[in-house]
């Protein structure tokens, strides 16, 4: 917001408050002193409350909008689609694009540097990567972000109880994840707006850091068009100081989740054994809409 705009929001604010606590005390009305504190309580939430909808200083809105829907438009000659939430520095099937000419892949970067840093060296033309999250609910929300640590930024806030294994040198198996991050807000769509636009998803992977469970139930009705699943998670169990996240989805949760919507774990194996956190695919067996 320009700093005239934003001096003038304030202003008219507390001048309105202003011209209404006066009316209300020269009419000496006995219940004068309860509005004197109601409008002053009034008072304080225009004067501060309006900055909660405010973005940050370099952005160009000065309220949280409901997201656009991004427009997904298939090149010809694609016969493969592949969805990769969370690309990071570089999409997972970045060297797959460049063998095969027939794929086509939707990525998502919620981070606005990681994003940049992937367009600036991993641009493709059959790669349409979105800076938007994925969630269950077309909106604005906080992203923790750390530039040290860019692999565990998430919609969740990383776990104050978090403690690096060692390794066998002695040094810790996970440096920066420990370190909280700082918010910043980001779109998040729910991906069965993205799904839905396309005629079929042979392959979607979801590394979206402890917010994996979300991520799929945002597919909503939108799981028949889906062959394959890859999902990332932790199963910690009694081990919560392994816990990236707070509130994180675990892997037995997912597995749960993803059996009762007819699907089958073919394969689960060790992404980071020191942490605990696994590959789990799953394949469409009796798949559900519901």
């Amino acid at each position: 917001m320009h700093p005239a705009y934003e001096k003038f929001a304030e202003h008219s604010g507390q001048m309105c408050c202003y011209n209404i606590l006066t009316w209300f005390v020269s009419r000496r009305r006995p219940s004068t002193l309860f509005s004197m504190i109601f409008l002053l309580g009034l008072l304080y939430s225009i004067h501060y409350g309006y900055k909660l909808l405010y973005l940050s200083p370099s952005s160009h809105s000065a309220v949280l909008p409901i997201p656009s829907v991004p427009l997904i438009q298939v090149p010809p000659g694609i016969s493969r689609i592949y969805i990769d939430v969370g690309a990071h520095f570089k999409t997972e099937f970045f060297t797959r694009l460049s063998e095969d000419y027939s794929l086509f892949v939707v990525g998502f970067e919620p981070s606005p540097t990681t994003f940049a840093a992937h367009q600036e060296k991993f641009k493709h033309e059959r790669l349409l990567l979105l800076n938007v999250a994925v969630g269950p609910e077309l909106r604005y929300v906080p992203f923790y972000v750390n530039e040290d640590g860019a692999h565990c930024n998430s919609l969740l806030r990383r776990s104050a109880g978090f403690i690096s294994p060692r390794n066998s040198n002695g040094k810790q198996a996970v440096v920066h994840c420990q370190k909280r991050g700082v918010p910043v807000q980001v779109p998040v769509i729910p991906l069965s707006l993205i799904v839905d636009q396309l005629t079929h998803v042979d392959y979607l992977k979801i590394d979206a850091q402890g917010y994996d469970l979300e991520v799929l139930k945002s597919v909503s009705s939108s799981f028949l068009k889906i062959s394959s699943i890859k999902v990332e998670c932790q199963e910690v169990g009694s081990d919560l100081h392994l816990a990236l996240y707070e509130n994180m989805s675990q892997c037995p949760e997912i597995e749960t989740y993803m059996r009762e919507k007819g699907w089958e774990l073919t394969s689960k194996t060790f992404a980071h054994k020191a942490i605990k956190e696994y590959d789990m695919i799953f394949t469409k067996q009796n798949a559900t809409s519901s």
